[in-house]
Protein backbone atom coordinates (compact mmCIF):
# COMPACT_ATOMS: atom_id res chain seq x y z
CA UNK A 1 0.00 0.00 0.00
CA UNK A 2 1.53 2.96 -0.81
CA UNK A 3 0.71 6.45 1.24
CA UNK A 4 0.11 9.79 -0.35
CA UNK A 5 2.36 12.50 0.53
CA UNK A 6 0.55 15.21 0.00
CA UNK A 7 -2.15 15.45 2.61
CA UNK A 8 0.58 14.73 5.38
CA UNK A 9 2.28 17.66 3.71
CA UNK A 10 -1.02 19.73 4.01
CA UNK A 11 -1.07 18.90 7.05
CA UNK A 12 2.25 19.47 8.53
CA UNK A 13 1.86 22.86 7.09
CA UNK A 14 -1.09 23.68 8.77
CA UNK A 15 0.40 22.69 12.45
CA UNK A 16 0.40 25.65 14.65
CA UNK A 17 3.76 26.42 16.60
CA UNK A 18 4.00 27.97 20.52
CA UNK A 19 4.57 31.28 19.29
CA UNK A 20 1.19 31.48 17.40
CA UNK A 21 -0.84 30.08 20.23
CA UNK A 22 0.73 32.55 22.82
CA UNK A 23 0.22 35.67 20.13
CA UNK A 24 -3.69 34.26 19.74
CA UNK A 25 -3.67 34.35 23.25
CA UNK A 26 -2.86 37.69 23.54
CA UNK A 27 -5.51 38.81 21.28
CA UNK A 28 -8.00 37.80 22.53
CA UNK A 29 -7.19 38.71 26.00
CA UNK A 30 -7.20 42.56 24.56
CA UNK A 31 -10.42 41.96 23.09
CA UNK A 32 -11.88 40.78 26.53
CA UNK A 33 -9.74 43.71 28.04
CA UNK A 34 -11.86 46.01 25.88
CA UNK A 35 -15.26 43.95 26.36
CA UNK A 36 -14.82 44.27 29.71
CA UNK A 37 -13.80 48.20 29.76
CA UNK A 38 -17.19 48.45 27.52
CA UNK A 39 -19.19 46.82 29.93
CA UNK A 40 -18.15 48.96 32.43
CA UNK A 41 -18.93 52.06 30.30
CA UNK A 42 -22.46 50.75 29.74
CA UNK A 43 -23.03 50.14 33.28
CA UNK A 44 -22.04 53.54 34.24
CA UNK A 45 -24.18 54.79 31.62
CA UNK A 46 -27.26 52.98 33.08
CA UNK A 47 -26.61 53.77 36.33
CA UNK A 48 -26.24 57.15 36.11
CA UNK A 49 -29.47 56.78 33.68
CA UNK A 50 -31.44 54.98 36.84
CA UNK A 51 -30.50 58.15 38.86
CA UNK A 52 -32.02 60.45 36.24
CA UNK A 53 -34.81 58.36 36.29
CA UNK A 54 -35.51 57.86 39.58
CA UNK A 55 -34.83 61.49 40.49
CA UNK A 56 -37.67 62.39 37.94
CA UNK A 57 -39.92 60.08 39.77
CA UNK A 58 -38.86 61.17 42.98
CA UNK A 59 -39.55 65.01 41.82
CA UNK A 60 -42.97 63.73 40.58
CA UNK A 61 -44.03 62.92 44.17
CA UNK A 62 -42.99 66.25 45.85
CA UNK A 63 -44.89 68.11 43.23
CA UNK A 64 -47.79 66.03 44.27
CA UNK A 65 -47.81 66.16 47.62
CA UNK A 66 -47.14 69.77 47.74
CA UNK A 67 -50.34 70.53 45.62
CA UNK A 68 -52.07 68.24 48.31
CA UNK A 69 -50.22 69.52 51.36
CA UNK A 70 -50.76 73.42 49.75
CA UNK A 71 -54.57 73.01 48.99
CA UNK A 72 -55.12 71.22 52.05
CA UNK A 73 -53.54 73.29 54.33
CA UNK A 74 -55.38 76.89 52.65
CA UNK A 75 -58.83 75.01 53.17
CA UNK A 76 -58.23 73.00 56.14
CA UNK A 77 -61.49 71.14 55.08
CA UNK A 78 -61.99 67.91 53.28
CA UNK A 79 -65.30 67.30 52.32
CA UNK A 80 -67.66 68.87 54.93
CA UNK A 81 -64.74 68.42 57.89
CA UNK A 82 -62.89 71.00 59.49
CA UNK A 83 -59.75 70.28 60.53
CA UNK A 84 -57.36 72.15 62.92
CA UNK A 85 -54.19 71.18 62.19
CA UNK A 86 -51.99 69.52 59.43
CA UNK A 87 -48.79 68.10 59.19
CA UNK A 88 -46.62 66.71 56.35
CA UNK A 89 -43.94 64.00 56.40
CA UNK A 90 -44.70 62.84 59.71
CA UNK A 91 -42.22 60.30 60.83
CA UNK A 92 -41.96 58.64 64.38
CA UNK A 93 -40.64 55.57 65.62
CA UNK A 94 -41.93 53.48 68.65
CA UNK A 95 -41.19 50.40 70.01
CA UNK A 96 -39.30 49.07 66.79
CA UNK A 97 -41.79 50.02 64.54
CA UNK A 98 -40.80 52.78 61.99
CA UNK A 99 -43.21 54.74 59.46
CA UNK A 100 -43.65 57.50 57.72
CA UNK A 101 -47.12 59.58 57.23
CA UNK A 102 -47.38 61.81 53.85
CA UNK A 103 -50.01 64.39 55.35
CA UNK A 104 -52.06 63.98 58.74
CA UNK A 105 -55.60 66.78 59.00
CA UNK A 106 -56.66 66.49 62.91
CA UNK A 107 -59.65 67.94 64.61
CA UNK A 108 -61.24 67.36 68.00
CA UNK A 109 -62.13 64.05 67.41
CA UNK A 110 -61.29 62.98 63.60
CA UNK A 111 -57.62 62.30 62.03
CA UNK A 112 -57.52 61.78 58.46
CA UNK A 113 -53.73 60.05 57.15
CA UNK A 114 -53.51 60.99 53.54
CA UNK A 115 -51.53 59.08 51.35
CA UNK A 116 -49.93 60.64 47.86
CA UNK A 117 -48.66 59.32 44.97
CA UNK A 118 -47.91 61.01 41.29
CA UNK A 119 -50.29 58.34 39.50
CA UNK A 120 -51.65 55.86 42.72
CA UNK A 121 -51.47 52.26 41.80
CA UNK A 122 -54.52 49.41 42.78
CA UNK A 123 -51.63 47.77 44.16
CA UNK A 124 -51.22 50.45 46.90
CA UNK A 125 -54.31 50.73 48.31
CA UNK A 126 -54.33 48.47 50.67
CA UNK A 127 -50.96 49.72 52.52
CA UNK A 128 -53.12 52.64 53.73
CA UNK A 129 -54.42 50.01 56.38
CA UNK A 130 -51.36 49.07 57.51
CA UNK A 131 -50.31 53.00 57.69
CA UNK A 132 -53.80 53.42 59.74
CA UNK A 133 -52.80 50.56 61.87
CA UNK A 134 -48.89 51.46 62.05
CA UNK A 135 -50.25 55.29 63.26
CA UNK A 136 -52.30 53.59 66.10
CA UNK A 137 -49.39 52.05 67.59
CA UNK A 138 -47.13 55.05 67.06
CA UNK A 139 -49.28 57.26 68.15
CA UNK A 140 -51.37 55.97 71.13
CA UNK A 141 -52.35 59.32 72.26
CA UNK A 142 -54.64 59.62 69.41
CA UNK A 143 -56.81 56.42 70.71
CA UNK A 144 -60.00 57.52 70.92
CA UNK A 145 -59.73 59.43 67.63
CA UNK A 146 -61.75 58.29 64.38
CA UNK A 147 -58.92 57.64 62.21
CA UNK A 148 -59.87 57.69 58.11
CA UNK A 149 -57.90 56.80 54.84
CA UNK A 150 -57.60 58.87 51.68
CA UNK A 151 -55.45 58.01 48.53
CA UNK A 152 -54.28 61.29 46.81
CA UNK A 153 -52.71 61.52 42.99
CA UNK A 154 -52.22 63.58 40.09
CA UNK A 155 -53.54 60.20 38.13
CA UNK A 156 -55.63 57.84 39.53
CA UNK A 157 -56.84 54.82 37.76
CA UNK A 158 -60.16 53.74 37.88
CA UNK A 159 -59.53 50.59 39.49
CA UNK A 160 -57.59 52.14 41.86
CA UNK A 161 -60.38 54.55 42.85
CA UNK A 162 -62.83 51.50 43.02
CA UNK A 163 -60.83 49.66 45.35
CA UNK A 164 -60.08 52.95 48.08
CA UNK A 165 -64.11 53.28 47.38
CA UNK A 166 -64.42 49.55 48.56
CA UNK A 167 -62.22 50.25 51.50
CA UNK A 168 -63.95 53.36 52.41
CA UNK A 169 -61.27 55.67 51.48
CA UNK A 170 -61.14 59.27 50.78
CA UNK A 171 -60.19 59.88 46.82
CA UNK A 172 -58.53 63.13 46.06
CA UNK A 173 -57.64 64.03 42.59
CA UNK A 174 -56.00 67.50 40.94
CA UNK A 175 -58.48 69.57 39.66
CA UNK A 176 -55.82 72.55 38.35
CA UNK A 177 -54.52 74.22 40.90
CA UNK A 178 -57.44 72.38 43.68
CA UNK A 179 -58.23 69.16 45.02
CA UNK A 180 -61.18 67.40 43.44
CA UNK A 181 -63.12 64.62 45.95
CA UNK A 182 -63.98 61.97 43.88
CA UNK A 183 -65.25 60.14 46.76
CA UNK A 184 -66.56 61.10 50.13
CA UNK A 185 -67.05 58.39 52.73
CA UNK A 186 -70.19 58.79 55.04
CA UNK A 187 -68.06 59.89 58.88
CA UNK A 188 -70.14 58.90 61.39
Amino acid sequence: MHIKEEPIKTLMNTVINFDDVKELFKETDKKFHKTDKQLREIGQQISKLKDIVGGIGNNNGFVAEQLFYNSLSKSMSLGNLTFDSIDRNLERTRRGLKDEFDIILTNSNILIIVEVKYNFHPNDVKKILTKINNFKQLFPIYSNYKVLGAVAALAMPQETIDIAKEYGFYVLTQDGNDIKILIEPSVV
